[in-house]
């Protein structure tokens, strides 16, 4: 395969307009119908087919594989049919648990179109199969399945969100969407070229179409900010049953199914920030820019896509090798101090606002300045940026462990326990902290931890490095 990161993203203003016309059919299939309660909800089925369809066409378009992709359609063609006469079979009768636990794992058969889209192009594909079809499972159940709105289950008539609702929406599937396709896309270019499977070494070139880095920038920014809200959400709702006790074995398999969700969420969102960290170093890099204020800025919400479109508009490109050594090198030896002061002045907003709006409540506060705390830490030196990281991982799983445990509905859902030290909410918004804080630390890493990437001539071969090295091409 001839395909690299720099033709693919040539074409990916082609693919991403595809999956937009995708979610637009979508959108026709599940808003302009009108079906009787008592009946199936019948466009569900087409609309499942055009988002694995765009999907798949997406992919092929940008690796020059249609053919594939085609093929790999009609599989997935197969499977909406196969849903739809399930669906007619079970009509809309309530399973006993047991079945719930069998269509609980049926719905991984989904996977198949694109773990067979990945075999027709990979030459090793005997000898990857196993990481490969691994990691296909945790970018599609991380990415696409875990989102209300792609899986036959979750889909469901119009809704009554206003218009600015359904356009956010449309703007968030659709990143998504697009940062699934590339995932999948650098893979199997991984696969292809029997590489180990790390999805956060992504080579840097000159000469990139900077309206294709932008969407890509856009796809896996919408991730970041999508994929830690809809883990709280996953969270706060663990799978539950009527007579449990009844049936501890069934809850015990929908939980574990429920604890691959999140699992697949988590590292298909820490793959999407080591691309987006990457993308957003290589862009300060074509443009010269040399500030770490910067570079923080990049990677806030709505702001930092503001300032992408700015400074791409106003700045000239650099294909020069030897300036942008120059510029990372700059880069590295900018001071921190004015990333300290803009994250700290953002905490104190955004505290003073929940001070305002409930002062007699001073648990998000605290909540507030215990991460801003930990931010100071991750900027000391690599130990403790670790540890830092470590500390917000080990809530996380906490969190996951008290939810998987059930304890959940017993402890946090009892509001006025105080002999609780948080209340629920609190300890959703602890865990959405959490995860945008370990998010958040992988994507600032340059700025925090600059030590870690080098370009070539400065290599350190060292085994003690966190993460891949940067690298320039």
């Amino acid at each position: 395969m001839t395909v690299t990161t720099k033709t693919y993203l040539q074409r990916l203003p082609v693919a991403f307009g595809v999956l937009v016309i995708a979610y637009v059919l979508r959108y026709i299939f599940l808003h302009s119908f009108e079906v009787e309660p008592s009946a199936i909800y019948w466009p569900q089925f087409p609309a499942f087919f055009v988002t694995g369809a765009g999907l798949l066409l997406a992919a092929g378009i940008l690796l020059e594989a249609i053919p594939a992709a085609q093929t790999a359609i009609m599989v997935h063609g197969g499977i909406a049919v196969f849903h739809f006469l399930l669906t007619a079979t079970i009509g809309r009768s309530v399973l006993p648990p047991p079945s719930q636990v069998a269509v609980s794992f049926y719905y991984n058969i989904e996977l198949l179109p694109y773990i067979f889209f990945v075999s027709r192009l990979t030459r090793h594909w005997k000898q990857q199969r196993l990481w490969i079809i691994a990691i296909v499972l945790v970018l599609y159940r991380g990415i696409i399945a875990a989102r209300p709105g792609y899986n036959v289950v979750d889909f469901s008539p119009s809704t009554s969100s206003t218009w600015y609702e359904q356009i956010l929406a449309a703007f968030q599937r659709i990143g998504c969407w697009c940062a699934f396709v590339l995932l999948l896309v650098e893979l199997i270019l991984h696969a292809d070229r029997n590489e180990k499977p790390v999805l956060n070494k992504l080579a840097i070139s000159s000469g990139h179409h900077h309206g294709a880095s932008t969407l890509a920038f856009f796809s896996f920014k919408t991730m970041l900010l999508t994929s830690p809200t809809l883990l709280t959400v996953m969270l706060s709702g663990p799978p539950s049953i009527a007579r449990e006790s009844e049936y501890d074995w069934v809850i015990f398999l929908l939980r574990m199914d429920w604890l691959l969700s999140i699992v697949c969420c988590m590292a298909a969102l820490g793959a999407g920030v080591l691309y987006l960290r990457t993308h957003i170093l290589e862009f300060m890099l074509r443009f010269d820019l040399r500030s770490k204020l910067i570079y923080w800025l990049l990677s806030i919400p709505l702001i930092g896509f503001i300032a992408w479109l700015l400074f791409g508009a106003m700045k000239q490109p650099s294909t020069n090798k030897s300036q942008q050594l120059v510029t990372l090198k700059a880069f590295r030896n900018d001071s921190l101090i004015s990333v300290k002061i803009a994250v700290l002045a953002v905490y104190a907003l955004i505290a003073a606002w929940f001070f305002n709006k409930s002062s007699s409540d001073m648990d998000f506060v605290y909540i507030l300045a215990a991460s801003a705390g930990l931010f100071l830490l991750s900027t000391l030196n690599p130990q403790a940026y670790r540890a830092q990281l470590y500390i917000q991982l080990a809530f996380c799983v906490y969190v996951i462990g008290s939810c998987l445990l059930g304890q959940q509905e017993t402890d946090y859902m009892n509001f006025r326990n105080y002999d609780n030290f948080f209340s629920f909410f609190n300890i959703m918004f602890m865990a959405q902290l959490a995860v945008m804080g370990m998010a958040w630390s992988l994507l600032l890493l340059p700025a925090l931890q600059p030590d870690y990437f080098k370009p070539d001539e400065e290599k350190i071969t060292t085994e003690d490095h966190l993460f891949a090295e940067h690298e320039l091409q």
